[in-house]
């Protein structure tokens, strides 16, 4: 009985889990892309921002469609800038995350190591 019960701890730790932990890696990743939503920026990029934009007034004035053309460049500007500055804040969490994720996974492989040296290192503690 303690035999089947080993193997079918070792067939959790060593595969279950860690297919568990890939699948919930996956969740936040993904969480993370709609979070900062990526791909609406990435497709949005040269959109003026927050949808402000000038108009002519009617009639042929150099000096009026200069100003309308400036202002609705500097707006695209702007919101190119803003969603760049998103789009890097949302690689760089994506990076992280990642990163994030790689450790914990080789933490749990090691795990049952760094238990075993803690109890051993504390028994030790206790009889020096």
């Amino acid at each position: 009985m303690a035999a089947i019960l080993f193997l079918q701890f070792l067939q959790w730790f060593f595969l279950k889990a860690p297919l568990r932990i890939l699948k919930n890696w996956k969740t936040v990743l993904l969480f993370n892309l709609e979070y900062f939503s990526l791909g609406v920026l990435l497709r949005t990029f040269f959109a003026p921002w927050k949808q402000i934009r000038w108009q002519r007034k009617r009639g042929f004035d150099p000096g009026d469609f200069l100003y309308v053309a400036g202002s609705n460049i500097i707006s695209r500007w702007i919101g190119a800038g803003v969603r760049g500055s998103l789009i890097g804040l949302g690689i760089f969490a994506e990076i992280i995350l990642v990163l994030g994720g790689m450790a914990i996974l080789l933490l749990w492989f090691f795990l049952p190591i760094v238990i075993a040296v803690s109890i051993f290192y504390g028994i030790t503690l206790l009889f020096v």
